[in-house]
């Protein structure tokens, strides 16, 4: 497998960060993710006597919604919420929580660690590098649970998410945070990811940039013409 060298950069690197979704986890690309969580949140709601067809709980997977600050639910739990009270729908606490829990349970199922994940950030780990993780999730409770539950949780030295934060990537201060949780000069980390708010993000505040592509042949090269690319197989 490809190797992320840390040696291979214009300054010396104190410090990794890395996207979640499709750079260390990668999920099976014949699973419909949409269509098999609409089936889920349909059931769920059925537990409470409320008929939605799958048809109509898909919809909410492209609703948008303006955000609001709560200290109840999350982002995710929200959007629940305002997608279901139009259609004559209120509901409880309780089971916005569940319709979330049961939703993102089944969504995680089909996605499962890269080969490569373990390896390459053990390795930046033994040779005194920082591990952080920065996603872009809006039910924090999800992912602090998944990583506890996974083998990265002694191996990340930090992890931000966008909902705990309040700052989505691109946005520069999402970053930033990672930055000052493990005190590290941006020209010396090195942020990892497939998406182009990894890369426009992690540059606007001056960290070092990696895109990869988890879909791509493994001897493929970078995606964006300019920037710092590496070869797909690399985490």
């Amino acid at each position: 497998m490809a190797e992320l060298d840390i040696t291979d950069f214009k300054h010396p690197i104190s410090a990794v960060t890395f996207d979640l979704y499709a750079t260390l986890l990668i999920s099976d690309p014949t699973v419909d993710q949409t269509k098999l969580a609409a089936q889920v949140f349909s059931r769920s709601l059925r537990l409470d006597g409320v008929e939605l067809s799958e048809e109509a709980t898909a919809e909410y997977f492209t609703y948008t919604f303006e955000r609001g600050h709560s200290d109840e639910f999350t982002i995710f739990e929200q959007r629940i919420d305002n997608f279901l009270v139009p259609k004559g729908i209120q509901a409880h606490k309780s089971s916005s929580h569940r319709y979330a829990s049961d939703i993102l349970d089944s969504w995680a199922s089909r996605w499962n660690l890269a080969d490569d994940t373990v390896r390459v950030i053990s390795e930046l780990s033994r040779s005194g590098v920082s591990v952080g993780l920065v996603t872009n999730f809006d039910h924090f409770p999800h992912i602090r649970d998944l990583v506890a539950e996974s083998e990265l949780v002694p191996l990340l030295d930090i992890v931000v998410i966008s909902s705990e934060v309040g700052f989505d990537k691109p946005d520069a201060r999402i970053f930033a945070s990672a930055l000052t949780l493990l005190n590290v000069a941006s020209e010396n980390t090195v942020h990892v990811g497939d998406d182009i708010v990894d890369v426009e993000g992690a540059l606007g505040v001056g960290m070092q940039v990696v895109q990869i592509d988890r879909h791509s042949p493994p001897n493929s090269k970078g995606l964006v013409e300019g920037r710092r690319t590496c070869d797909s197989r690399v985490v």
